[in-house]
């Protein structure tokens, strides 16, 4: 993709600057809006920082949600060799720079406003986990939100948390520098608890009503907040934050689930409006004057040059956007004056103050009383020079349409098209075809029917893959590629620890690394003591890791029956590893010889997340005894591929020749042999799962 760096549109604001680098709005040589990000030259000096992003972007590639703007590409740039992150353009204010605004102008963020883009984040951020189990976020924060002019909250630039972890910086300078917040836990590797505590902050900034800043410690809430919102409201945030010594959240599935608890619940029109109406006074603009809005020239002209991230139509559509809503529908607070709207002849104001003897305004009425001479505008007549400016827009719009439908209609009449896939091993590799970058591996896109030359390039390895669609086909390559110099596999391993009950302080080899449940990332290869305290009891495991290969850890703190007497054990054998639960409770996994459990009768799941593999067994337990369970192991499909052609045997044993769909194998992981009479043999390793077919491709051509 070509972009036209650093040419930004006439009517953008000034760039939006912070710890990660500049931002800017520029156009592709199709006309699209995108947004740059222009990386600090520090970041993208390191060589692992570019790898990881790289590596975030192809993950993420099919990823789709309505509250996350895509990730087009990451670039350099030629000129200048900054490294680039190119998205999608949103359209909006960046959700510091309200903040930033309300604090400066001391405009008050009351608790429905608040809530309303809370609530988007929490479902934005567990859309994430659901979606992408095995992909933490990272880096969420006022500074990667966007709210556009209808208060629509959108979270940007998705790829920077992997990267971050490539910098191992301090936890307290990834908040100085970036103001990304981390757990008190956090050593070398992000993890779930990091996303739900930076939605727990950006929602104390939101109820706070300013942006959080490098001095601010999260270690704990400031007083003065727990008496500026409901207790529930409190408590909330101070799980999400990771403050409560028991009972903090784990992950944002957990804050969502407690959300409608602690905030209520939702009352959308409400919170609605009073978001809109906070926007349009931090931008600026009057709602107390009638007729404010409706022309350019009634709004502030200096407005904009104190905000960065903001152009003179975002600030005019948020007010629009507002007094539409409100001439949408009556008030629920006020059917009467619904029912009976002001003429615009009228010269009496059906909405005028209250006498000087009538009592203060709670903050509601006050609320209600904006809404009032917010609804008086709408009823006023058009200013001189409207009428032209709406058949002229209306004429606009006519054309824009017209064009849209020669484009679509061209496009129904252009070629055919097929699609093409292509992975590697390790993922992440850059991919050129016919001339152009498409993008890292794995990779899925539309091509033209007919040949193309797809290029796979590493700073050890170039290879040229000639490729032929054909419409309404498809293909897909998989490529064994050398380990990137950046990418080399580490000697360390992860170390999961839980226990039960939860809470327990974890020091390893005498170093305190948190409370249960905790991941220890940076542990090298050999035999590690793990101590483990809570006042349900204590104790002290060996653990012996193995290189680059993670480990789990549960212990019961709880007081042990006596062998023999009330108490027995469960042993799994399954081809691959897998995990037992007992009512959404862990037990153990197969890597664990005997996991005990009390007597009597269980109902277990058995499952591997990773293959899609799930099975419930009932199994009784007697005192004293070793009770064996064999998981019954299922089978999935994989497609098989190579060019020209080729004999294939998979684990050793003869499966046929190519091209070979949907041949069933038990899940897991399976080595496959290519064999050609004249151009040799190839061996390629593949994970087959039991939710959707594996595909393997090669060219034996290729070197």
């Amino acid at each position: 993709m070509e972009t036209a760096v650093g040419e930004p549109f006439a009517q953008a604001a000034q760039p939006f600057v912070d710890g990660f680098g500049e931002r800017r709005v520029t156009i592709d040589i199709r006309g699209e809006r995108l947004d740059i990000l222009r990386l600090k030259a520090a970041l993208g000096g390191v060589p692992s920082f570019e790898s990881a992003l790289r590596e975030r972007a192809g993950r993420i590639a099919g990823f789709r949600h309505e509250s996350f703007s895509r990730v087009r590409a990451i670039e350099i740039e030629k000129a200048t060799g900054t490294l680039l992150v190119v998205s999608d353009h949103v359209r909006g204010v960046r959700l510091s720079t309200l903040l930033v605004a309300a604090e400066k102008r001391s405009v008050t963020m009351d608790l429905p406003a608040a809530t309303r883009l809370i609530r988007q984040l929490v479902h934005a951020a567990s859309a994430w986990r659901e979606q992408m189990p095995d992909s933490v976020h990272g880096a969420i924060g006022p500074d990667r939100i966007m709210v556009t002019p209808d208060g629509r909250l959108v979270v940007v630039e998705t790829v920077l948390g992997s990267a971050l972890e490539q910098l191992r910086y301090s936890r307290q300078r990834y908040w100085e520098e970036f103001g990304v917040p981390l757990p008190a836990t956090f050593t070398l590797t992000v993890n779930s608890r990091a996303d739900v505590l930076q939605v727990g902050a950006v929602a104390l900034a939101l109820l706070l009503g300013r942006r959080l800043t490098s001095s601010d410690q999260l270690d704990a809430i400031p007083p003065a907040f727990s008496d500026r919102v409901p207790s529930a409201v409190s408590l909330w945030i101070s799980r999400a934050m990771q403050l409560e010594p028991v009972g903090s959240f784990t992950s944002v599935l957990d804050a969502r689930a407690a959300m409608d608890q602690a905030f209520g619940e939702p009352d959308i029109v409400e919170e609605q409006d009073s978001l809109l109406l906070f926007m349009a006074r931090c931008l600026a603009l009057d709602v107390d004057t009638p007729g404010a809005g409706d022309d350019e020239t009634n709004l502030p002209r200096e407005a904009s040059d104190d905000l960065p991230d903001v152009d003179l139509g975002t600030r005019i559509d948020a007010l629009r956007a507002f007094l539409a809503r409100r001439s949408a529908r009556p008030s629920p607070a006020e059917p009467e004056e619904a029912d009976h709207p002001p003429s615009p002849s009228d010269p009496t104001d059906e909405f005028s103050p209250e006498l000087p003897s009538a009592p203060a305004p709670t903050p509601t009425a006050t609320v209600h009383q904006e809404r009032r001479r917010t609804l008086g505008v709408i009823g006023a007549p058009l200013p001189a020079g409207w009428t032209r400016r709406l058949w002229l827009a209306a004429a606009a719009i006519l054309t824009i349409g017209v064009v849209i439908a020669v484009i679509l209609f061209g496009r129904s009449r252009g070629p055919a098209m097929g699609r093409f896939s292509i992975d590697t091993r390790p993922a992440g590799i850059a991919i050129t075809i016919d001339g152009m970058p498409r993008g890292v591996t794995p990779l899925t896109l539309d091509l033209p029917a007919g040949e193309h030359v797809v290029e796979v390039l590493t700073e050890t390895e170039h290879r040229k893959i000639p490729v032929t669609i054909r419409g309404g086909s498809d293909s897909s390559q998989f490529l064994e590629m050398a380990a990137l110099p950046s990418a080399a596999a580490t000697t360390s391993a992860e170390l999961r620890i839980r226990t039960e009950p939860l809470g327990a302080a974890v020091t390893v080899d005498g170093r305190y690394v948190g409370r249960t449940p905790v991941s220890v990332s940076d542990l090298d290869p050999g035999p590690h003591t793990v101590v483990l305290k809570h006042e349900a009891g204590s104790a002290t495991e060996q653990v012996l890791m193995e290189a680059g290969k993670g480990s789990s850890l549960f212990v019961p703190l709880a007081p042990r029956p006596t062998p023999g007497s009330a108490a027995g054990w469960i042993t799994i054998k399954a081809p691959a590893d897998v995990q037992l639960f007992e009512d959404g409770r862990f037990l153990g996994s197969s890597r664990i010889d005997r996991i005990m459990v009390p007597t009597g009768r269980h109902e277990l799941d058995i499952i591997n997340d990773a293959l899609g593999f799930q099975e419930r067994r009932v199994v009784q337990v007697t005192p004293g005894q070793v009770t064996s369970i064999s998981a019954n192991w299922p089978t999935g499909t994989v497609s098989i591929n190579a060019q020209p052609w080729a004999q294939v045997f998979i684990d050793g044993m003869p499966l046929g020749e190519t091209p070979i769909a949907n041949a069933r194998v038990p899940i897991g992981q399976h080595e496959i042999l290519f064999r050609h009479p004249q151009l040799g043999e190839r061996r390629q390793s593949v994970t087959v799962t039991a939710r959707e077919t594996a595909k393997v491709g090669i060219d034996l051509r290729s070197k």
